[in-house]
């Protein structure tokens, strides 16, 4: 992993002022976009965005002060360091060990889905398009499927696998 981004939301802010939203991959609170911080790491590919928040407790933590947007190897390392021991969102990694409930929220709330429980503890995405269409994720395949009734029948008029 070479950067630690955050994602845009369509969750709302207080103070949105037509601005984009983003929520923090540490904290999960979503801020206005502006108040977003990203730093670099001299001398690689190396990146991490966090909020306001995340990087003064980061520089209460640690007793550091992040003064640039890019940052001396050792201070990147610290930063990196406590970001990847807070993240609260959803890695590749985990998702690749199962879609659990926690994950299905988290990756539901990101792509504007729900999630939902089909049983047995397969968990799976839904997404109900305007056409009438649901698309299916679970943590080994895509489906769609023409309508609800399509999909409480399980016939699915594409299915694509990944595992």
């Amino acid at each position: 992993m070479k950067e630690i981004l955050a994602q845009y939301t369509n969750q709302k802010v207080s103070r949105s002022d037509g601005l984009n939203n983003k929520e923090c991959p540490l904290c999960g609170r979503v801020v206005v976009e502006l108040d977003m911080e990203r730093y670099y790491e001299d001398g690689s590919d190396r990146s991490i965005e966090c909020c306001s928040d995340c990087r003064e407790d980061f520089e209460l933590d640690s007793k550091l002060s992040l003064d640039s947007d890019i940052l001396s190897p050792e201070v990147f390392e610290s930063l990196w360091k406590y970001g990847t021991e807070n993240m609260k969102s959803t890695t590749v990694e985990e998702i690749q060990e199962g879609l659990t409930e926690e994950n299905a929220k988290i990756v539901a709330r990101i792509l504007g889905g729900e999630e939902w429980q089909s049983g047995g503890g397969i968990m799976l995405i839904l997404f109900r398009r305007r056409d009438g269409k649901v698309v299916v994720l679970s943590d080994d395949v895509v489906c769609e499927y023409a309508s609800d009734k399509a999909f409480d029948e399980n016939k699915a008029d594409l299915a694509i696998r990944f595992r």
